[in-house]
């Protein structure tokens, strides 16, 4: 039994990724902002014979992240997913909230950094030891012949950054960190763009997972498992 660390778990692909994993068996630290978690993270819970626990986290609060990891004392996490993000109304550039944009990377680029920080021993330490992001095609430059979106592009292009870093850094000690794209996966943050049924989409990123390797150290993937540039 493997055991996975989902930020953001209270709705969308993070609901999903907390729903798929309990049904695979998995032992699941599901995370979410909230201090209510809601009635589906709720019920996923309370049938799954207590392998599945909840925690309040903020991903912005420092403290609160530090106190959560500190609680698993030193529990190995085979996979962390990295699901937790916010996206910004579309902007031109010339108006551009400067509070909203920090905001933004605070919590689509900083976060993941500070968990990252927090949790890479206990990943090290794992069998599995996979890292996984949620990015986006819209974070690529190489994929961007739309324009536009300029505060959550460069968050999400942001976020590649650090990951390929972080797949460079802790390769010596066996981790697998890699980024995956969701596809417009019908969630409430994609609202009417969403054309990709979340099961759909969490199923495929969850088979990325399941073979995740060396040979995926890195990359950035679309839930279909096709390879995106950068």
């Amino acid at each position: 039994m493997a055991t996975i660390l989902i930020t953001g778990a209270n709705r969308g692909l993070g609901l999903e990724f907390a729903r798929q994993y309990a049904a695979k068996g998995e032992r699941i630290i599901a995370t979410h902002r909230p201090a209510d978690p809601g009635p589906e993270l709720a019920a996923i819970a309370a049938g799954s014979d207590g392998r599945v626990s909840l925690h309040q986290l903020d991903v912005n609060d420092a403290v609160r992240a530090e106190e959560l990891v500190v609680s698993l004392n030193g529990l190995p996490i085979d996979v962390f997913v990295c699901n937790a993000g916010i996206n910004s109304p579309p902007a031109t550039i010339d108006a551009i909230d400067e509070a909203g944009f920090l905001k933004v990377m605070q919590t689509n680029v900083m976060a993941p950094m500070r968990l990252v920080g927090l949790l890479a021993d206990q990943v090290a330490a794992s069998d599995r030891k996979v890292m996984a992001f949620l990015g986006s095609r819209m974070g690529s430059i190489g994929d961007n012949a739309r324009g536009g979106g300029y505060v959550y592009r460069a968050s999400k292009a942001a976020l590649h950054a650090v990951v390929k870093s972080i797949s460079i850094d802790l390769a010596p000690r066996g981790v697998v960190a890699l980024l995956m794209h969701p596809g417009a996966a019908k969630t409430a943050m994609a609202g009417a763009r969403g054309t990709v049924e979340v099961a759909d989409s969490v199923a495929g990123m969850i088979a990325i997972l399941d073979g995740a390797g060396a040979k995926d150290n890195g990359k950035l993937y679309n839930y279909t498992g096709e390879e995106i540039p950068w």
